[in-house]
């Protein structure tokens, strides 16, 4: 048992608890998507693909103290949204502005000394630093 310990602390399995404050901007360094589970063609997922990918290229997610969230460049399809933090589970909860309705759930973790946002329900992770 002890062994097993060790090798998920040498291999970096374990990955460090998320960030207590997410308020601030954070920028998009990288975008990782797979799309195995899409259910399209091979040249409509690759275009799929490479369209969501540049949508969030140097996207810069703005949670501001107010509780307000803002995505730049502004995504079309996306509304005004506010936003909540759960650092226990690490879970930010954003929800169209005076409505109760999630309009994406993002999970935050540290991986390999860096902060990703993990996209619920998508393979969408983006690898992310805090500006300010």
């Amino acid at each position: 048992m002890k062994a097993i310990v060790i090798l998920f602390l040498l291999t970096g399995l374990w990955n460090s608890a998320p960030p207590k404050d997410i308020a601030g901007k954070w920028q998009v360094d990288n975008v990782d998507l797979s799309g195995e589970h899409m259910n399209l063609s091979g040249q409509q997922k690759e275009m799929m693909i490479k369209k969501i990918k540049s949508m969030f290229a140097n996207a810069v997610f703005d949670f501001n103290a107010d509780h307000h969230f803002y995505l730049s460049p502004n995504v079309a399809t996306m509304p005004k949204g506010d936003w909540e933090y759960n650092p226990d589970q690490g879970i930010i909860r954003i929800k169209e502005v005076n409505k109760a309705s999630t309009i994406m759930l993002i999970k935050v973790a540290e991986k390999d000394g860096s902060t990703v946002f993990e996209m619920a329900e998508t393979q969408l992770v983006l690898k992310v630093h805090r500006k300010s």
